[in-house]
């Protein structure tokens, strides 16, 4: 399950994080050209962060397949 607008990411720790993707233009694939479709369970991804004081956001997410 794919929650609209919402990015939920297995990492190498315990607990997958969770992105709130606020408008298009933050997920990319490896050529810079804009993701509108939904990615797929298991697809592999890259998350760039941006950190602003103490919060962390995502500046953009590239997918590598």
């Amino acid at each position: 399950y794919q929650p609209t607008a919402t990015l939920v990411i297995r990492t190498d720790g315990a607990n997958p994080e969770r992105f709130d993707m606020f408008g298009p233009g933050l997920v990319y694939d490896k050529y810079g050209r804009p993701v509108t479709s939904p990615i797929k369970p298991g697809t592999r991804v890259r998350v760039f962060y941006a950190d602003l004081g103490p919060t962390r956001t995502v500046d953009h997410v590239i997918v590598e397949q």
